[in-house]
Protein backbone atom coordinates (compact mmCIF):
# COMPACT_ATOMS: atom_id res chain seq x y z
CA UNK A 1 0.00 0.00 0.00
CA UNK A 2 1.17 3.52 -0.82
CA UNK A 3 -0.90 5.02 1.97
CA UNK A 4 0.63 6.80 4.93
CA UNK A 5 2.26 4.31 7.33
CA UNK A 6 0.53 3.90 10.67
CA UNK A 7 2.16 5.44 13.72
CA UNK A 8 4.25 3.06 15.76
CA UNK A 9 2.52 1.81 18.89
CA UNK A 10 4.48 0.69 21.94
CA UNK A 11 3.35 -0.84 25.20
CA UNK A 12 3.05 1.19 28.39
CA UNK A 13 6.03 -0.11 30.34
CA UNK A 14 6.33 -1.26 33.95
CA UNK A 15 8.84 1.55 34.49
CA UNK A 16 6.19 4.11 33.49
CA UNK A 17 3.74 2.70 36.03
CA UNK A 18 6.49 2.86 38.64
CA UNK A 19 7.29 6.49 37.77
CA UNK A 20 3.65 7.55 38.03
CA UNK A 21 3.27 5.70 41.31
CA UNK A 22 6.29 7.45 42.83
CA UNK A 23 5.10 10.85 41.60
CA UNK A 24 1.66 10.32 43.14
CA UNK A 25 2.73 8.85 46.48
CA UNK A 26 5.50 11.42 47.02
CA UNK A 27 3.22 14.40 46.36
CA UNK A 28 3.34 17.30 48.82
CA UNK A 29 -0.43 17.70 48.32
CA UNK A 30 -1.89 14.16 48.74
CA UNK A 31 -5.53 15.28 48.72
CA UNK A 32 -5.15 17.41 45.62
CA UNK A 33 -3.17 14.74 43.81
CA UNK A 34 -5.71 12.04 44.70
CA UNK A 35 -8.46 14.04 42.98
CA UNK A 36 -6.33 14.99 39.98
CA UNK A 37 -6.59 13.50 36.47
CA UNK A 38 -3.08 12.07 36.92
CA UNK A 39 -4.11 9.88 39.85
CA UNK A 40 -7.52 9.04 38.37
CA UNK A 41 -6.05 7.78 35.12
CA UNK A 42 -3.30 5.91 36.97
CA UNK A 43 -6.04 4.03 38.86
CA UNK A 44 -7.92 3.11 35.70
CA UNK A 45 -4.80 2.11 33.78
CA UNK A 46 -3.56 -0.24 36.49
CA UNK A 47 -7.04 -1.72 36.91
CA UNK A 48 -7.18 -2.22 33.16
CA UNK A 49 -4.16 -4.52 33.33
CA UNK A 50 -6.44 -7.06 35.01
CA UNK A 51 -9.79 -6.34 33.38
CA UNK A 52 -8.58 -5.70 29.85
CA UNK A 53 -11.00 -2.76 29.81
CA UNK A 54 -11.48 -0.92 26.56
CA UNK A 55 -10.96 2.84 26.53
CA UNK A 56 -14.71 3.42 26.24
CA UNK A 57 -15.30 1.71 29.57
CA UNK A 58 -13.32 4.28 31.51
CA UNK A 59 -12.96 7.26 29.20
CA UNK A 60 -15.18 9.51 27.13
CA UNK A 61 -14.22 9.74 23.46
CA UNK A 62 -16.23 11.07 20.53
CA UNK A 63 -19.09 12.14 22.75
CA UNK A 64 -22.44 13.08 21.28
CA UNK A 65 -22.60 16.85 20.91
CA UNK A 66 -24.09 18.43 24.01
CA UNK A 67 -23.62 15.37 26.25
CA UNK A 68 -21.15 14.95 29.12
CA UNK A 69 -20.79 11.17 28.75
CA UNK A 70 -21.60 8.40 26.28
CA UNK A 71 -24.71 6.26 26.71
CA UNK A 72 -26.00 2.94 25.43
CA UNK A 73 -27.88 3.40 22.13
CA UNK A 74 -31.65 3.62 22.29
CA UNK A 75 -32.44 0.32 20.60
CA UNK A 76 -34.51 -2.81 21.21
CA UNK A 77 -31.34 -4.89 21.65
CA UNK A 78 -30.18 -2.65 24.50
CA UNK A 79 -33.25 -3.48 26.56
CA UNK A 80 -33.42 -1.79 29.97
CA UNK A 81 -29.84 -0.53 29.56
CA UNK A 82 -30.75 1.85 26.74
CA UNK A 83 -29.76 5.40 27.64
CA UNK A 84 -27.53 4.36 30.54
CA UNK A 85 -23.81 5.03 30.80
CA UNK A 86 -21.49 2.96 28.63
CA UNK A 87 -18.60 3.58 31.02
CA UNK A 88 -18.53 1.95 34.46
CA UNK A 89 -20.84 3.22 37.20
CA UNK A 90 -20.48 2.58 40.94
CA UNK A 91 -22.93 -0.35 40.94
CA UNK A 92 -20.60 -2.25 38.60
CA UNK A 93 -18.03 -2.56 41.43
CA UNK A 94 -18.57 -4.98 44.32
CA UNK A 95 -16.02 -5.59 47.08
CA UNK A 96 -15.59 -8.65 49.32
CA UNK A 97 -13.88 -9.60 52.59
CA UNK A 98 -11.55 -12.65 52.80
CA UNK A 99 -14.67 -14.66 53.75
CA UNK A 100 -16.42 -13.37 50.62
CA UNK A 101 -18.84 -11.17 52.54
CA UNK A 102 -19.97 -8.24 50.41
CA UNK A 103 -18.83 -4.82 51.65
CA UNK A 104 -21.17 -1.83 51.18
CA UNK A 105 -19.54 1.03 49.28
CA UNK A 106 -19.90 3.39 52.23
CA UNK A 107 -17.72 1.04 54.33
CA UNK A 108 -15.13 0.11 51.72
CA UNK A 109 -12.65 2.81 52.79
CA UNK A 110 -12.63 1.72 56.44
CA UNK A 111 -12.37 -1.96 55.51
CA UNK A 112 -9.53 -1.20 53.12
CA UNK A 113 -7.65 0.72 55.83
CA UNK A 114 -7.77 -2.49 57.90
CA UNK A 115 -6.67 -4.54 54.86
CA UNK A 116 -9.97 -6.36 55.01
CA UNK A 117 -10.90 -6.06 51.31
CA UNK A 118 -9.66 -9.14 49.49
CA UNK A 119 -11.43 -9.02 46.14
CA UNK A 120 -13.24 -6.80 43.68
CA UNK A 121 -16.00 -8.03 41.38
CA UNK A 122 -16.67 -6.04 38.22
CA UNK A 123 -19.70 -6.11 35.94
CA UNK A 124 -18.73 -5.08 32.43
CA UNK A 125 -20.92 -2.60 30.58
CA UNK A 126 -22.80 -2.74 27.28
CA UNK A 127 -20.40 -3.31 24.38
CA UNK A 128 -22.62 -4.96 21.74
CA UNK A 129 -20.90 -8.33 22.02
CA UNK A 130 -21.43 -11.74 23.61
CA UNK A 131 -19.50 -10.44 26.64
CA UNK A 132 -22.17 -7.90 27.61
CA UNK A 133 -22.44 -7.65 31.38
CA UNK A 134 -19.87 -10.35 32.07
CA UNK A 135 -19.02 -10.50 35.78
CA UNK A 136 -15.41 -11.15 36.81
CA UNK A 137 -13.75 -11.24 40.23
CA UNK A 138 -10.15 -10.18 40.88
CA UNK A 139 -8.21 -10.88 44.07
CA UNK A 140 -5.99 -8.44 45.92
CA UNK A 141 -2.27 -8.66 45.21
CA UNK A 142 0.68 -7.94 47.49
CA UNK A 143 2.23 -5.48 45.05
CA UNK A 144 3.32 -1.91 45.81
CA UNK A 145 0.85 -0.41 43.32
CA UNK A 146 -0.37 -3.00 40.79
CA UNK A 147 -3.27 -4.21 42.93
CA UNK A 148 -6.77 -4.30 41.34
CA UNK A 149 -8.48 -3.98 44.72
CA UNK A 150 -6.45 -0.90 45.68
CA UNK A 151 -7.23 0.68 42.30
CA UNK A 152 -10.94 -0.09 42.62
CA UNK A 153 -11.18 1.31 46.14
CA UNK A 154 -9.44 4.52 45.05
CA UNK A 155 -11.86 4.90 42.14
CA UNK A 156 -14.92 4.50 44.37
CA UNK A 157 -13.50 6.83 47.05
CA UNK A 158 -12.88 9.55 44.47
CA UNK A 159 -16.41 9.23 43.06
CA UNK A 160 -17.87 9.39 46.56
CA UNK A 161 -15.82 12.46 47.51
CA UNK A 162 -16.90 14.24 44.32
CA UNK A 163 -20.55 13.24 44.89
CA UNK A 164 -20.98 11.50 41.55
CA UNK A 165 -24.64 10.43 41.14
CA UNK A 166 -25.25 6.66 41.11
CA UNK A 167 -26.25 6.58 37.44
CA UNK A 168 -23.26 8.55 36.14
CA UNK A 169 -19.79 7.25 35.19
CA UNK A 170 -17.24 7.06 38.00
CA UNK A 171 -14.29 7.89 35.71
CA UNK A 172 -13.91 11.39 37.15
CA UNK A 173 -11.46 13.94 38.53
CA UNK A 174 -11.85 17.25 40.34
CA UNK A 175 -12.24 20.52 38.49
CA UNK A 176 -12.38 24.11 39.79
CA UNK A 177 -15.59 24.75 37.87
CA UNK A 178 -19.10 24.76 39.29
CA UNK A 179 -19.70 21.21 38.01
CA UNK A 180 -17.14 20.04 40.62
CA UNK A 181 -15.99 17.07 38.54
CA UNK A 182 -15.20 16.18 34.94
CA UNK A 183 -15.16 12.86 33.17
CA UNK A 184 -11.92 11.41 31.87
CA UNK A 185 -11.49 11.90 28.14
CA UNK A 186 -9.27 10.08 25.65
CA UNK A 187 -7.22 13.27 25.24
CA UNK A 188 -6.44 13.44 28.96
CA UNK A 189 -5.46 9.76 28.96
CA UNK A 190 -3.01 10.47 26.13
CA UNK A 191 -1.58 13.48 27.98
CA UNK A 192 -0.93 11.41 31.13
CA UNK A 193 0.64 8.57 29.15
CA UNK A 194 2.95 11.00 27.37
CA UNK A 195 3.83 12.64 30.70
CA UNK A 196 4.71 9.21 32.11
CA UNK A 197 6.95 8.53 29.13
CA UNK A 198 8.81 11.83 29.53
CA UNK A 199 9.41 11.50 33.29
CA UNK A 200 10.47 7.87 32.91
CA UNK A 201 12.73 8.38 29.91
CA UNK A 202 13.94 12.02 30.06
CA UNK A 203 16.75 11.43 27.58
CA UNK A 204 15.39 12.84 24.27
CA UNK A 205 17.39 10.18 22.43
CA UNK A 206 15.60 7.34 24.20
CA UNK A 207 13.59 5.18 21.79
CA UNK A 208 10.20 5.96 23.39
CA UNK A 209 10.91 9.67 23.69
CA UNK A 210 11.77 9.73 20.01
CA UNK A 211 8.27 8.40 19.28
CA UNK A 212 6.77 11.40 21.08
CA UNK A 213 9.03 13.97 19.50
CA UNK A 214 10.22 12.65 16.12
CA UNK A 215 13.00 14.66 14.50
CA UNK A 216 11.64 14.30 10.99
Amino acid sequence: SRGKPRDRIERFTAAMFDALSKEIYSSSDPSGTFLSPLCAIFNWMRLGLFTGSRLGEYSQSQRTKGSRYNTVPQSINAGKWAGTSIAFIAADFTFFTPNLIMIPHDKVTSFHAKRAVSAIQIRFRFDKSKNNFTICKFSSLAHPFLDPVNAGVSIIRRAQFLCVPAYKPIEVFQTPSATKFSFITATIVTDVMQHACVVTYPDPQHYLSCLLYPSD
